[in-house]
């Protein structure tokens, strides 16, 4: 930074009337960057500073050295009076850091340049204790990939590394260091700790006592951004085991010390919504089926994200917005979303490739594109380590070929799946029963759905948020072999509880052999879908893959459930009925006739 430096200007004779006047010069100084070097014993800044961050081990480096400018011309150049300079930058030091570790907002700064001293001085007391909010500062910098490290400093260099291989690209941890720093080797056991979450299958209690291991040896309180890595990233494995009410939980501890950390340093709020923090309110609003909340929080992501170079991050969000445009209907935009996550991601070797492929599957599956679905999830159960398949990837192939007619692939698939969850302690996954039962209809045996149904029933009644729709496939195969319009019924209102509003066109079907008998509840999934395309709309303005207009998006499927209720005929529908996944894992309905392999089944 620059800075204004007003220096004495000497007379050059004692006869001179006027002895000395002031000449405002500028100090440029190089931006500080710590390193773990011990301190030298004259380096008061680098103790200073040590003590205020209860980290010791690390001392100040700078970039450049310091470069006097706009002096007075020579020769008056020799009058100048001395400055020490070390004593000056030291001085300086404490500014030049509270912007490096963004306690005070850094672009405002860089356009007041010069700096004058007493201006950053008096806005630095203003804003609370300076040891916690350094303290808290620094905890953040050393979860941020470009850290105001030293260069040459191969430890912190192997720590950024560790950063963004397990927490930007969720690889596994390589090594737990222990290096002669607090926080740092704090840091490790926290990568270490959220390294062996995600290589089992951890209950919320669980992951609470991992951090409450992490504390226990502390005698202070660790920076809040320990807890906003912590509580976001088990947020992120819980839902991906399914827990989405112990994700609940730790999504709001994340968001209470995020809110505590912009409390203290309002300059980390963009940087924090557009991180760690707002991707998991995203999802979270996803698995619990408040579609335009989850939109609202990806799009704001999305703004940020965009102005930042790609990285593994990007990808994430890319996946998981087409999971959300996925199931909005928005098959096209998900692709393209998806491609695009795969091109970087392959460039980089990402590990979590494997996801976005299964991501694609399942968009070219609903697309009709049988054989792009089967590649794409080929080569992602190629890509996942021996011993850690997902189940769910050999699940979707045996849907693939079930719905390619080919029963004896599809209960391989089924059987790979079952020995691949019980390989990671899962013996019940409700959309492998959910195979099995629409395998077991399609093959034109009533009373292998029966027993499956009456085996795993309690089972399935007892899902909650998304796993309601394995369990309403189920049911709906059970009433159409009974037939059983209750059970079609009451499915019908699990799935919209769950905001399942396109698959709940089926099971309605069912229930009526015309529109306007089940018209309240027709009427109810247009008042939603108009809310879920005001949302895409809105949302498209920022990212310019998303098309509101496609004719699957959720206002044409609107308009059409009400021209099915206008004609009372269910014909307007018939392409969405036929093609609305997993429903058609049970055949093809059109017009209230249920078909399979061009049979009528029921009617």
């Amino acid at each position: 930074m620059k800075w204004r430096i007003d220096r004495t200007l000497c007379a050059p004779a004692s006869a001179l009337p006027v002895q000395e006047r002031t000449w405002p010069s500028i100090l440029t100084v190089g931006q500080p960057r710590f390193a773990l070097y011990p301190a030298d014993s004259e380096d008061d800044l680098s103790r200073t500073l040590g003590e205020m961050i209860s980290d010791p081990a690390f001392s100040i480096r700078w970039e450049t050295e310091p470069v006097w400018d706009e002096l007075p011309p020579s020769p008056w150049q020799m009058y100048l009076a001395d400055i020490p300079l070390g004593d000056l930058v030291n001085n300086l030091g404490y500014g030049e850091i509270a912007l490096s570790l963004r306690l005070l907002p850094l672009r405002e700064w860089q356009q007041r340049q010069p700096l004058i001293p007493t201006d950053l001085s008096t806005a630095l007391r203003a804003g609370g204790p300076l040891p916690q909010r350094l303290r808290e500062g620094f905890g953040f910098a050393l979860f941020e990939p470009n850290g105001p490290w030293h260069r040459d400093d191969e430890v912190l260099t192997g720590w950024t590394q560790a950063v963004r291989a397990t927490l930007h690209q969720r690889r596994p941890l390589a090594q737990a260091l222990r290096p002669n720093s607090h926080w740092l080797a704090l840091g490790y056991r926290l990568l270490d700790t959220l390294s062996q979450q995600r290589a089992c299958r951890p209950s919320f209690s669980e992951v609470e006592a991992g951090w409450e291991a992490l504390q226990s040896p502390t005698p202070q309180a660790l920076p809040r951004m320990f807890a906003v890595v912590y509580w976001g990233e088990s947020a992120y494995r819980l839902l991906e085991c399914g827990d989405t009410s112990g994700a609940s939980i730790a999504l709001d501890r994340q968001t209470v010390a995020a809110q505590a950390l912009i409390a203290i340093l309002p300059e980390l709020a963009d940087a924090l919504e557009g991180g760690l923090w707002r991707h998991h309110l995203g999802q979270l609003a996803y698995y619990q089926g408040d579609f335009p909340q989850a939109l609202r929080h990806f799009q704001q992501e999305w703004r940020l994200q965009t102005q930042r170079p790609a990285n593994a991050l990007n990808a994430r969000l890319r996946r998981n917005l087409s999971n959300l445009l996925n199931d909005l209907g928005l098959l096209a935009s998900a692709r393209r979303l998806t491609e695009a996550g795969l091109v970087q991601q392959r460039h980089t070797d990402d590990p979590e490739l494997f996801k976005t492929l299964g991501r694609l599957g399942e968009i070219r599956l609903r697309q009709g594109d049988y054989a792009a679905a089967r590649a794409a999830y080929e080569e992602s159960w190629e890509r996942q380590p021996e011993g850690r398949r997902e189940g769910r990837t050999a699940i979707y192939l045996g849907h693939l070929a079930l719905l390619e007619n080919r029963w004896a692939d599809a209960e391989t698939g089924y059987q790979t799946a079952e020995q691949a969850d019980r390989a990671q302690d899962i013996f019940f996954n409700p959309y492998l029963v959910m195979g099995r039962i629409a395998l077991a209809w399609r093959r034109g045996d009533p009373d292998g759905v029966q027993h499956l149904w009456n085996l795993h029933r309690e089972a399935l009644d007892a899902l909650q948020d998304e796993k309601v729709l394995p369990a309403a496939v189920a049911a709906l195969a059970v009433a159409w072999a009974t037939p059983d319009p209750t059970l079609a019924g009451q499915s019908v209102e699990r799935l919209l509880d769950a905001h399942y509003l396109l698959e709940a066109l089926c099971p309605l079907a069912h229930c009526a052999s015309t529109p306007k008998p089940v018209a309240p509840w027709l009427e109810r999934l247009v008042a939603e879908l108009r809310e879920w395309q005001q949302a895409v709309e809105v949302a498209a303005g920022d990212i310019r893959e998303l098309d509101p207009d496609e004719s699957s998006a959720p206002g044409q499927v609107a308009a059409r459930i009400e021209a099915a209720l206008a004609d009372n005929d269910w014909t307007p529908l018939a392409a969405d009925l036929a093609q609305v996944f997993p429903m058609n894992l049970l055949g093809c309905v059109a017009r209230g006739v249920y078909y399979a392999n061009g049979v009528v089944l029921c009617s």
